[in-house]
């Protein structure tokens, strides 16, 4: 009877557990990833003032090489604009766009942050050339990781609860931290 009393108490422990570590929110309304978009211009404009006068017939011939060049010259524009877009994110676009996505999914974070009740920290825990994994720890000891990919910006997520859980377990939230980056 001892050690039933003693398992469901440990049940309950872990229940209630559960229900406060659901990470900082795994819900994201259509409206609010709208809202926080990230949105992004490119211009590949190039200047072809440099082709040469077509009315001499030694310029001809030129003419389809200098055109042949103007297209390099567009294609090399976009593919730098592109390569633009693709820029690495760094560890602290990282750290801050998950500290903005944990406070967009529960807004009552922002006042824990600013209370000395509660022990709330965000940090990189590692770091590599392909991925910045985040240790976001909660108020209820819950540590969630955050792995996000520094190319494409996308993000997946591990929980665990020490004394609750044996080992961490993957959750099924995804989102992208472009979405979340000011």
């Amino acid at each position: 009877m001892k050690n039933f009393k003693k398992l469901m108490s440990i049940m309950a422990m872990a229940a209630l557990s559960m229900a406060l570590i659901a990470g900082c929110g795994a819900t994201d309304s259509a409206e609010d990833t709208a809202a926080n978009t990230v949105e992004t211009n490119d211009s590949g404009n190039t200047d072809s003032s440099l082709k040469p006068d077509s009315n001499t017939s030694a310029n001809t011939d030129v003419d389809d090489d200098i055109e042949d060049v103007d297209d390099d010259v567009d294609n090399d524009v976009d593919d730098d604009a592109d390569d633009a877009d693709d820029l690495n994110l760094t560890d602290d676009q990282a750290l801050a766009g998950i500290k903005n996505y944990c406070l967009q999914q529960d807004p009552s974070l922002a006042d824990m942050v600013d209370s000395d009740d509660y022990t709330i920290e965000w940090s990189v825990e590692s770091s590599d050339d392909d991925e910045i994994v985040v240790l976001y720890r909660s108020y209820t000891a819950a540590e969630i990781r955050y792995y996000v990919d520094r190319e494409d910006g996308d993000v997946d997520i591990t929980e665990y609860v020490p004394a609750v859980m044996s080992e961490p377990e993957e959750s099924a939230e995804e989102f992208n931290i472009k979405e979340y980056l000011q």
